[in-house]
């Protein structure tokens, strides 16, 4: 053990080295990309992977709409935006949703209608593979 702690730092050493080569910081992360763009996936895992993005958009926008309501119920008036929910520390923070892309919250009724929404994969509104949390739970 005694040996372990003389060791040279090497490895930390190398790190640092990568790190600057690479520019001095970390890359940053890149969005997801769409499974039906990942050549060599089978169908199955492509379509279950699919199914777990839907899944996981549906529950963060159930989430994001009980933060939405919380904060009607404490204020009186509708968030603006995922952003005004964090800014009024509702939220810890605004996740983007499965494909990279900010959620949409909709008030209407000072606040009476809550959405939450994702345009899914294809990033276009009113298409079948939107994702929207309303007062019915989705």
């Amino acid at each position: 053990m005694l040996a372990m702690l003389r060791t040279p730092p090497a490895i930390p050493l190398l790190l640092v080295m990568l790190v600057a080569a690479c520019g001095g910081a970390p890359p940053q992360d890149p969005p997801a990309p769409s499974p039906a763009s990942s050549p060599g996936l089978p169908q199955q895992v492509v379509h279950e992977l699919e199914q777990a993005q839907r899944e996981t958009a549906r529950v963060e926008a159930q989430q994001l709409r009980a933060a939405a309501e919380l904060h009607v119920l404490r204020t009186g008036a509708c968030p603006a935006s995922v952003e005004a929910l964090v800014e009024a520390r509702e939220l810890d923070r605004a996740r983007p949703d499965p494909w990279g892309r900010a959620y949409v919250l909709s008030c209407a009724d000072q606040g009476r209608t809550l959405a939450v929404s994702s345009l899914g994969a294809d990033a276009q509104a009113g298409t079948d593979d939107d994702i929207t949390v309303d007062a019915e739970g989705g």
